[in-house]
């Protein structure tokens, strides 16, 4: 079966209190991917604010290179950083939000648009708050999906943790 695996670690975002290990714990799960025998930097893909900002744009562009290139059977797409829940759905929030509102990830949007596809079975793991947003600021906050819209007709398996 081909795999593949997206990690995405944010320490900082916008004005709240900086995380100290959420880099370092997406570094751990795609070292423990690449032992098992993904390929770092094609299969096994790390994405953290270490150099730069976590953008919509850089998620959704190493998404779909991965499901292009790769083609993986089975996709595990890994979070640790600040996440709230915003009308019951999950947001993991990137480095701009919630200053930037459209700075997140929409948990319930990306399984959905997962479900319908390409790739198999995705696997989305969230180490991440799951709080209530408080305040009008966090309140605003709106993401998006970051799987590429090409729905096809059968549904996929989408597990999440």
């Amino acid at each position: 079966m081909q795999r593949a695996g997206i990690f995405i670690g944010v320490n900082s975002t916008s004005h709240l209190q900086t995380l100290s290990d959420a880099r370092r714990s997406a570094e751990r799960m795609r070292d423990w991917v690449v032992s098992q025998g993904l390929e770092d930097g094609s299969a096994a893909n790390l994405i953290s604010d270490e150099t730069s900002a976590v953008t919509p744009d850089r998620i959704f562009e190493t998404v779909q290179s991965v499901i292009d290139k790769v083609a993986p059977e089975q996709l595990i797409i890994y979070f640790a950083g600040h996440g709230v829940v915003i009308r019951r759905s999950e947001q993991w929030l990137r480095s701009r939000a919630p200053e930037n509102a459209g700075h997140a990830v929409d948990v319930r949007q990306t399984s959905g648009d997962a479900a319908y596809g390409q790739v198999g079975h995705v696997i989305l793991i969230s180490d991440a708050c799951r709080t209530a947003a408080e305040g009008i600021e966090a309140q605003s906050v709106q993401g998006g999906s970051i799987f590429p819209n090409r729905p096809d007709a059968d549904e996929r398996f989408v597990d999440l943790y």
